[in-house]
């Protein structure tokens, strides 16, 4: 009989030796046909030809001589005469794993699978093979991951997901202009078809109870519509309107930015208008007017500490900024602009009295 053993088996294959076998050009270990009288003749006969003369192990030979048990040598060979090779000789690589007796890549695409079932990104481990995964029909990705516009199906193959008649993508989503009804996505938005989300449809169209049909002059002004986008009609689809046009509430859209309008998309109203805390533009700038954006306000007046306008630089007013006043005034303690450069009166600006033969003395005309 032959007895395979791989050439690095070195012990296996010096106690062979030792015992009687002999090497083959092949590198297959023989034994020899005597060895301590325990090896049999097993050469088969048959109609077709005479006796192999092959030499097979019987049982328990070379008990004795190699320390063998069963027939099955402790180095891995069985009692059929192979070699076990289960155990790599070499530590594998982090991209390579052991089968056989060998390291082997693994992780990529057609590949057996790594350490743990791991394979690289795109591929998914599948009965020991790790396949592309995620792209239509493939295997889902770990974790149940697929492209954009595809869901895991129940096969765990990856599906288109999200048109007309797909199945509904993960969170019940569907593409624009249709609608996740019980899982399938259906068209909508059209004449006749069910309203999209927030009750949109389409341009000309107005939902009522729950679908979109065309709009009628005279209907009710919950369901009266010319179109959609501009001031008074139906927001579009999205809760869109033209330029200028913000949608309320109640999916109408108005006009925005001017004074007591609806502030525009981020907050935004015309020139010198700001947008207020219920976010309706208001004038802002003059007396008595909400402050303008960076607290200011129009020219002879300043921003007060709760964002309201108020006039300054006047006799009784307080000081504009910078401690300003109008001509003939001055800007007292307490901020304060009081008349100035006559006698007794502050002295003006600069140090300055009404008549040549008053002067500045200790802040006072004399």
């Amino acid at each position: 009989m032959r007895v395979t053993a791989f050439a690095r088996s070195l012990p296996l294959c010096l106690a062979l030796l030792a015992a009687g076998c002999s090497v083959s050009r092949s590198g297959l270990l023989e034994l020899d046909a005597a060895i301590d009288g325990n090896a049999r003749d097993f050469g088969t006969r048959d109609a077709n030809g005479p006796d192999t003369g092959a030499l097979e192990l019987d049982g328990a030979i070379l008990a004795d001589d190699l320390g063998l048990d069963g027939g099955a040598m402790d180095g891995g060979v069985d009692a059929g005469g192979d070699l076990d090779a289960g155990v790599c000789v070499m530590t594998c690589t982090s991209d390579m794993t052991c089968r056989g007796d060998v390291c082997v890549n693994c992780g990529g695409p057609t590949e057996v699978c790594c350490a743990a079932s791991a394979c690289v990104a795109g591929a998914a481990c599948v009965i020991d093979e790790c396949r592309d995964c995620g792209a239509n029909d493939e295997v889902c990705c770990a974790g149940g991951r697929c492209e954009t516009g595809h869901r895991c199906g129940p096969s765990g193959t990856c599906e288109f997901c999200g048109g007309d008649g797909d199945p509904c993508c993960a969170g019940d989503v569907c593409g624009a202009g249709f609608l996740c009804d019980t899982g399938t996505c259906t068209a909508c938005g059209g004449d006749t078809e069910p309203c999209c989300a927030n009750d949109a449809c389409e341009s000309g169209q107005v939902c009522a109870a729950g679908s979109c049909r065309p709009c009628v002059p005279g209907a009710p002004a919950s369901e009266m519509c010319t179109g959609c986008g501009n001031d008074g009609m139906r927001c579009c689809m999205g809760r869109s309107c033209d330029v200028g046009v913000v949608c309320d509430a109640i999916d109408v859209c108005r006009n925005c930015g001017g004074n007591n309008e609806r502030c525009c998309a981020g907050r935004g109203c015309d020139d010198a208008r700001v947008c207020d805390a219920v976010d309706f533009c208001r004038d802002c700038g003059g007396n008595g007017q909400r402050c303008c954006a960076g607290s200011t306000c129009d020219a002879g007046r300043f921003c007060d500490l709760i964002g309201f306008c108020r006039d300054c630089g006047g006799t009784g007013e307080v000081c504009c900024t910078g401690r300003t006043c109008e001509s003939d005034r001055a800007c007292v303690a307490g901020d304060i602009c009081v008349a100035c450069g006559a006698l007794g009166e502050p002295c003006c600006v600069g140090g300055a009295c009404d008549s040549t033969s008053l002067s500045c003395v200790s802040g006072l005309c004399g």
